[in-house]
């Protein structure tokens, strides 16, 4: 078998049950409108940095389908 698995191909360590091996966890991010979210991760380590209400992650304001107007923030 493959390294960290079994000969069913099931992970030998897989302490939360994702289907991912311990060894194999990437931590990091892992909400997707998250500013710093980071697709390779497999366990969410509490990093996640979301965009200020109304705004997007380079502090542009994000209602301006609503109201027209595209805003940047001081």
């Amino acid at each position: 078998p493959e390294i960290y698995y079994d000969c069913s191909g099931m992970c030998l360590n897989d302490i939360d049950g994702d289907n991912v091996c311990d060894e194999l966890e990437v931590m990091g991010c892992t909400d997707s409108l998250a500013c710093n979210y980071d697709s390779i991760a497999t366990d969410d380590d509490g990093s996640c940095n979301l965009p200020e209400t109304y705004y997007d992650c380079n502090g542009i304001c994000n209602i301006h389908e609503l109201s027209g107007v595209v805003a940047k923030r001081l």
